[in-house]
């Protein structure tokens, strides 16, 4: 898809429709995991141009199309908590990704949801379960948006750094995905070595 995306780009360069088409992008991708969005996000901005203007329109198209897939997340959320819905989203992401974000939402709650677009696999699970936890929905937007305002200024940042090089974007997010599970991975053990060593040293 990138690749083709690439070859697309080369012969059709970027012009006014990159702003909408970084819109839908932003809420396709929030709304139906695991679609590459982020790399194209970077890809398409990143090939329009480098000017301020510019990056600033694309983050804020991104982050519009991001906010209204989190209403649309936390309503259907909601409506799972009712029992109207519930069966196609599991079916759809995974009960064990559903599984996971439930136990990071219980544990961390609104934080979670603060630091939701930086958890690759399972940040727009985060908002879902946010939802169907009847957290109050303008405090669940709220923490979400904050997340996402801060993801796509970044997003916008590397395409302007990245310009045309795709694969450096490409590579770029891999990279981070990869560290970030890392960092996690990294925290539970430091975690649990921690309360291991309380117990022992408790009488």
């Amino acid at each position: 898809m990138l690749e083709s995306l690439v070859v697309w780009l080369e012969a059709n360069p970027p012009g006014v429709w990159v702003y909408p088409a970084l819109f839908v992008v932003a809420l396709v991708e929030t709304l139906f995991p695991p679609f590459p969005g982020d790399v194209l996000f970077v890809i398409a901005a990143g090939w329009a141009g480098d000017t301020a203007a510019h990056l600033s329109s694309a983050a804020l198209c991104g982050l519009g199309g991001c906010l209204v897939s989190t209403l649309v997340l936390i309503a259907v959320g909601r409506g799972v908590r009712t029992g109207r819905t519930g069966r196609f989203v599991t079916r759809h992401v995974g009960g064990g990704r559903l599984e996971r974000a439930g136990r990071v939402f219980t544990r961390f709650g609104p934080a979670a949801l603060v630091a939701s677009r930086f958890l690759p696999g399972i940040r727009s699970l985060l908002v879902f379960v946010a939802g169907s936890s009847g957290m109050e929905p303008l405090r669940a937007f709220l923490c979400a948006g904050s997340s996402a305002a801060v993801w796509y200024a970044l997003l916008a940042a590397l395409a302007g750094f990245a310009g045309r090089n795709s694969g450096l974007a490409q590579g770029f997010l891999a990279r981070y995905e990869v560290f970030v599970w890392a960092a996690m991975a990294a925290g539970v053990v430091v975690a649990l070595t921690v309360r291991l060593s309380r117990r022992r040293k408790a009488p």
